[in-house]
């Protein structure tokens, strides 16, 4: 499994031209192994505006190194990034479920957190892909009213979540906790 962009850091990277701090985001490729292991592939600085041609470069750089197999890519859904994966590693990219969860708490009010944690709960803890669908229905049908937004996120990740449900329970443990 092959998690994208691991993690995207931004550090300090000293200063400028103009004498201000500059920041960049930082692409980590972490590799998980059958066993649980970890390897990190690669890093990448970007420039914040990163585009396919970026992603493809990132992706191309592991397997120009000799990694061969890859089953599961887990990435956030940055603008192309899903393209590049499916270019390079002729795989469906799988949208990151912990992703998606944190968006949805970030386009709700603090008050519902609760109400809206139990909703989640039905998809991510579903044991197939008809019991997530229902899940998704009804989160659909209790927070359209109060905010679309959060059912159009869902929506859109829709074509990548069921594949999350494929997976046996330990590897979805990885999936979900990285």
């Amino acid at each position: 499994m092959i998690r994208l962009p691991g993690e995207l850091h931004r550090r300090d990277l000293g200063q400028g031209r103009d004498g201000r701090a500059r920041n960049k985001p930082i692409c980590i490729v972490i590799r998980v192994t059958v066993t649980g292991e970890r390897d990190i592939l690669g890093l990448r600085a970007g420039d914040g505006g990163e585009d396919a041609k970026f992603w493809l470069q990132v992706l191309a750089e592991p397997k120009n190194r000799g990694v061969a197999d890859v089953c599961i890519v887990v990435c956030d859904g940055l603008k192309g990034l899903p393209d590049a994966i499916t270019a390079v590693c002729e795989l469906a990219a799988q949208q990151c479920i912990i992703h998606l969860i944190r968006n949805t708490f970030r386009l709700a009010s603090q008050r519902y957190w609760d109400r809206l944690k139990r909703d989640l709960q039905l998809i991510s803890a579903a044991p197939n892909e008809p019991a997530a669908r229902a899940g998704v229905d009804e989160l659909n049908d209790s927070w359209r009213p109060h905010y679309p937004a959060i059912v159009r996120l869902w929506q859109n990740a829709g074509s990548s979540t069921p594949e999350f449900l494929d997976y046996d329970l330990e590897i979805r443990r990885h999936l979900l906790h990285g």
